[in-house]
């Protein structure tokens, strides 16, 4: 891989080589941040020259979280006059609230760009303006010059009439002219979809016309109920009790496609309990509330009724309380019976094929004729292709070939080995390389193909991107994001990552990678392979690998977890109380006797127990990695000697299963970018 080495004005200078060592070793540490190693080859060389020894100190004890020996360090390099060097000191001076040294030497380096980003961090707009003309005169920052400007111009008729009508509404709405940002989005009424109308009815509401704002947010439940605009409209209706009548059903309706079913009760509660359609409601609620009974209970009378859902759900309820028997009955009833309603017919097969193990096969192939949600098409596809029978891959083929485009990796893997199995290689090509493309880190195209590595090719040096960068560096990631959002860069977000992760912003550095990588399958590009590297970081280097060592636990399989627990986030918790970059319980932590708690966001502690607990699950195990992740994602698993395939594809629940799957992609690939370490 060419080097990604963008500062070391320091390596650069002494590469004839110092007592001891090897500039080009060391700078192979630098190129991948792994300021340990950097650390512990500086250490061993009483000769190396002392800038370069302050520096990877620096950055080092910044990387473990070390801040106060972070700053002694920056302290001595402040004298230095190479800019990247500056810049990596004011992000520690900004990590260590020393705000008046960076102000103080920008002020001395008279760094335009600098001052920029300090006085936007604090909100000291007067002084953002006079620093304004520090980022280039080009398009790209054109919107967010406009809407620092405007706010002092306050007409900015003139300066934005080159606009189009988006881009003028937006910077109104920005400088809080909401008036002019309505008329001019009316306008675009004809032109534009739901997000204009929604943007619309959000403007009318803010400037006191809510008569109006109603409208159009009825227009959006009435016609867009499946929208997620449907959902946030609901929420300004409801705030304004303004959902009333039928609109109750239509709200309850989509708060169900949303997954909110205590919301749903609760819009239509006021309405009659004894109407069928309320009844129905409340018994799809209940359902999926896992009231079973009370579902049963409140569709009995409709059992035999062959016009309504009643006899699926109550054959769904039987099947959950593993009353199958009676599941069968009133699942075949339905699937008999009720052609008038076939919205859930797919799924009455699927659960069919689950319970007749002579006729599943059948069941699973009706499923996919029907418009199911893909969790049940993936499944069913998938267990076709476990069936081994060759008479119905060629069906199943044939009924999916139209239809790529709206492939799910899973789906389109089982197409794959069914074509294989065929011995149809031009189609089994076929599906691996649309894995390849639409999927290009998913785990079924690393699974495929793990070796899909080359070429190194990022844009460099560009004079738009190059202020973004200096923010990156300095720590000031929070303006960039805003700049960002005024302008299209999806071209550059490869370059933005690249000093994201050499600045140690492991978790930006993988956002702006997984921005870039949608750009390019967007947009039918090549995906560069030095993504992979700041997609895949190998943050907190030096704590890994002696946790590695500690506990003999793989250190990819330790950055897979940091990277999908996490992404590296030293101060991550999770909605069920999970903490630190590698995402542990409290109750875990006293398991394994780790009762320091005000040590559990430090990134050595955290590391260490989870490495620790990790170790633990080898053993429970017998080191079966499959079913280690997965435990340490959803709790126990029984033991499993399978294949791979078949214990990941048998993981009963969803999140567990599509965690388990981007654990083991990412273990994958660090196994094969870091091979040579």
């Amino acid at each position: 891989m060419r080097k990604l080495i963008f500062l070391i004005p320091l390596i650069f200078l002494y590469s004839g080589g110092y007592v001891g060592g090897k500039a080009e070793n060391l700078s192979v540490y630098v190129e991948r941040c792994d300021w340990g190693k950097a650390y512990s080859y500086i250490s061993a060389n009483v000769n190396a020259p002392v800038e370069m020894t302050n520096y990877i100190k620096m950055r080092y004890f910044e990387e473990i979280n070390s801040l106060d020996s972070a700053l002694f360090y920056a302290n001595k390099l402040n004298g230095i006059s190479n800019n990247t060097l500056f810049y990596n000191i004011v992000r520690v001076y900004k990590k260590t609230n020393n705000d008046s040294l960076i102000l103080k030497y920008a002020n001395i380096r008279n760094d335009s760009l600098i001052k920029l980003f300090y006085f936007a961090a604090h909100q000291m707009m007067d002084s953002v303006r006079i620093y304004l003309d520090a980022l280039p005169d080009t398009s790209f920052y054109r919107i967010y010059k406009l809407i620092i400007n405007g706010r002092k111009w306050g007409d900015i008729e003139d300066k934005i009439r080159h606009l189009n009508y988006d881009s003028k509404a937006y910077v109104y709405e920005r400088l809080s002219m909401y008036s002019k940002a309505v008329s001019l989005r009316k306008k675009l009424l004809k032109f534009r979809g739901i997000d204009n109308i929604y943007i619309l009815a959000k403007d009318c509401y803010i400037i006191g016309d809510k008569e109006r704002a109603y409208y159009y947010f009825r227009f959006i439940v009435d016609h867009f109920p499946d929208s997620k605009y449907a959902l946030k409209s609901l929420y300004y209706l409801k705030k304004d009790r303004k959902i009333h009548g039928k609109l109750r059903y239509r709200a309850a309706q989509i708060y169900i496609s949303f997954g909110r079913y205590r919301n749903a009760l609760s819009a239509i509660s006021p309405l009659s309990r004894h109407s069928w359609r309320n009844k129905m409601i409340r018994a799809i609620c209940y359902y999926h509330l896992r009231r079973y009974r009370s579902t049963v209970k409140l569709l009995w009378k409709k059992r035999n009724n062959n016009t309504s859902e009643a006899p699926f759900y109550i054959g769904l309820s039987y099947y959950r309380m593993k009353k199958y028997k009676k599941a069968k009955r009133y699942l075949l009833y339905y699937i008999k019976q009720c052609h008038n309603v076939e919205e859930h017919m797919g799924e009455a097969y699927y659960r069919m094929a689950q319970m007749d193990s002579n006729r599943k096969d059948i069941y699973y192939k009706m499923t996919l004729e029907y418009d199911v949600p893909v969790y049940f098409k993936e499944r069913a596809l998938f267990s076709l292709y476990e069936s081994g029978d060759t008479a119905l891959f060629q069906d199943v083929i044939n009924q999916f070939v139209p239809q790529t485009g709206s492939l799910t990796p899973k789906m389109a893997y089982s197409l794959m080995k069914m074509s294989l199995v065929l011995d149809n290689n031009g189609l089994a090509t076929y599906y691996k390389e649309y894995l390849k493309q639409k999927y290009p880190i998913g785990y079924y195209a690393v699974e495929s193909d793990s070796n899909n590595f080359g070429n190194v090719h990022y844009i460099e040096d560009d004079s738009i991107v190059k202020p973004l960068e200096i923010g990156i560096i300095s720590g000031y990631q929070s303006i960039v994001k805003r700049i960002l959002k005024e302008a299209k860069g999806g071209k550059y977000y490869l370059a933005l990552a690249k000093y994201a992760f050499k600045s140690g912003n492991y978790p930006l550095s993988i956002n702006f990678g997984k921005k870039y990588l949608n750009y390019c399958i967007e947009m039918g590009h090549t995906i560069n392979d030095s993504l992979y590297y700041f997609l895949f970081p190998t943050g907190y280097a030096s704590v890994v690998e002696d946790a590695s060592l500690k506990y003999g636990v793989d250190k990819s399989l330790i950055y897979a977890i940091i990277r999908e627990e996490s992404w590296f986030q030293r101060r991550a918790v999770s909605r069920m109380g999970a903490i630190g970059v590698m995402q542990i319980l409290p109750s875990t932590f006293r398991h394994l006797k780790r009762f320091n708690r005000h040590r559990y966001f430090d990134i050595s502690y955290n590391i260490d127990a989870g490495t620790f607990y990790l170790s633990q699950l080898m053993k429970r195990y017998n080191r079966n990695i499959l079913q280690v992740i997965a435990h340490y994602n959803g709790g126990s698993f029984p033991a499993n000697g399978g294949e791979e395939l078949d214990f990941i594809e048998h993981i009963p629940y969803v999140e567990t299963e599509k965690y388990v799957k981007n654990v083991m992609r990412s273990y994958e690939i660090y196994k094969n970018l870091y091979s040579s370490d």
